[in-house]
């Protein structure tokens, strides 16, 4: 068998730039290992995927996948120079996380709301929290909460008819709970939210909402995923 190369995965969710950067240290060991060993001329780095979070930091004013990307180019240059120079390694990634993430929005309608006084971690004390039932939640495309760890908060809602971005610009916010549709108890979609009062009718709009989220979603409950509309 004639070995080719090495591939790497350093997780879904990374969130540290320097996972990249050890990883593609160690494949350069290996790399050498193949050849003085093993007599392998590796021609092939997959780097596989994991890339998230599109955000830009206030901070640093760039984003994760953005500090992700400069490190590993300084990592490759660091200890690939001259394959690379010389055109003779091929290098893939699977990217396909960052590729879909943005390009979808996720709208969901409010089917039902209550207030609810709960006991908090003081006995002595009871917050009351807006109860928020929405069409889909974590057998759907809110599938990502359980599996990706992703935590989702409105980023607009839309109320009578007039889209309005969560901002600080609301006056009244009340505690607020998301849950899906389904009779689980675990079918909580956020559970520590400051919001405007919503009504039934009322919808929340989630952005980032393309990876992970439809196409693993479930009909459990007989509830199934809702129409993706394609836009311009």
């Amino acid at each position: 068998m004639n070995v080719i190369g090495v591939s790497f995965h350093v997780g879904s969710g990374c969130k540290s730039p320097n996972a990249f950067y050890y990883a593609i240290k160690n494949c350069k060991q290996l790399f050498d290992f193949a050849k003085c060993e093993l007599g392998f001329n590796f021609t092939l780095l997959d780097i596989g995927g994991g890339f998230s979070d599109l955000e830009k930091e206030i901070s640093s004013g760039s984003s994760l996948f953005e500090r992700i990307a400069r490190t590993i180019k300084e990592a490759l240059d660091e200890f690939f120079p001259d394959v690379i120079d010389n055109k003779k390694l091929r290098i893939i990634a699977e990217p396909g996380r960052v590729f879909t993430l943005a390009v979808s929005v996720s709208s969901k309608k409010l089917l039902s709301n209550n207030r609810q006084v709960l006991s908090s971690n003081d006995k002595n004390l009871q917050v009351e929290k807006i109860m928020y039932y929405v069409n889909e939640g974590l057998y759907t495309a809110f599938i990502c909460v359980v599996f990706d760890h992703k935590v989702c908060k409105p980023s607009a809602v839309f109320i009578n008819d007039k889209l309005q971005i969560l901002d600080d610009s609301f006056e009244h916010v009340f505690k607020s709970v998301i849950w899906g549709p389904t009779c689980d108890g675990i079918d909580c979609v956020s559970r520590e939210l400051e919001m405007p009062q919503l009504e039934v009718g009322d919808w929340m709009i989630f952005d980032n909402f393309g990876a992970y989220t439809m196409a693993a979603s479930t009909n459990f409950n007989g509830f199934s995923s809702t129409k993706i509309h394609w836009v311009n």
